[in-house]
């Protein structure tokens, strides 16, 4: 596996448990958008690699991790604990969870970090002058845990977008529940689902847009582990 090394040039606060972290990547990486790159750590003598999807985008020259900090998660928090100059080793991209030609719409659905591909794939689409329709659903169990609602919602002025947050335990005036609930109202037959995020919620919402009566080709996951 070829490898090369990167600076951290800032981490940020997402959220309460995400941060954001960019990398400078010592010598240019070529990647499509939805790919993802393993990060090297040294655990007691042991070298590990956890497996992060890019959520900038490929001409951009910083690479950025959208990282969740898991209680004893040694990776998560090795990364979360990073400060800026911190060198890391950093695999090739990998991963065919890429953007297919679109079809009239499409819908992005994702839980927690799984929306970090999708930051990759939204300024994808606007650099290619997509005209459809995109609706991405984020879940999320309370709203200060809503991930790059500025970001995505800036980017409405190049793309006919719409940001469809999902809230499981907090009341609010936007979509409760989850994103099941939200994909059967705003997923239709004719588009194009990309999903990403845990196994239970990828194969539950795949079964779903299947029963909607949406082309099982026309369907594009990642699981989450």
């Amino acid at each position: 596996m070829r490898t090369t090394f990167a600076a951290v040039h800032q981490v940020k606060d997402a959220s309460p448990t995400v941060k954001i972290i960019s990398l400078a990547p010592e010598e240019k990486i070529s990647f499509k958008a939805g790919q993802w790159i393993y990060i090297f750590a040294d655990k007691g003598g042991e070298k590990i690699k956890r497996a992060y999807s890019v959520a900038s985008h490929p001409d951009e020259p910083e690479l950025r991790l959208c990282v969740k900090r898991v209680e004893n998660g040694f990776m998560s928090n090795f990364l979360c604990d990073m400060t800026p100059g911190r060198r890391l080793e950093i695999s090739q991209p990998f991963g065919t969870f890429i953007l297919d030609e679109p079809g009239k719409d499409i819908i992005f659905i994702a839980t927690g970090t799984g929306i970090a591909p999708f930051m990759s794939m939204l300024p994808e689409l606007a650099m290619r002058r997509y005209g459809g329709h995109v609706t991405v659903i984020f879940g999320a169990r309370t709203r200060d845990e809503v991930l790059y609602e500025k970001e995505i919602n800036k980017m409405t002025a190049s793309i006919n977008l719409s940001f469809v947050p999902v809230l499981s335990r907090e009341e609010w005036a936007g979509e409760k529940g989850h994103v099941q609930d939200a994909v059967k109202k705003y997923a239709k037959p004719g588009g194009e689902a990309y999903i990403c995020g845990l196994v239970q919620m990828v194969t539950e919402v795949r079964q779903l847009l299947e029963g909607m009566g949406l082309d099982r080709k026309r369907i594009h996951f990642e699981n989450y582990i």
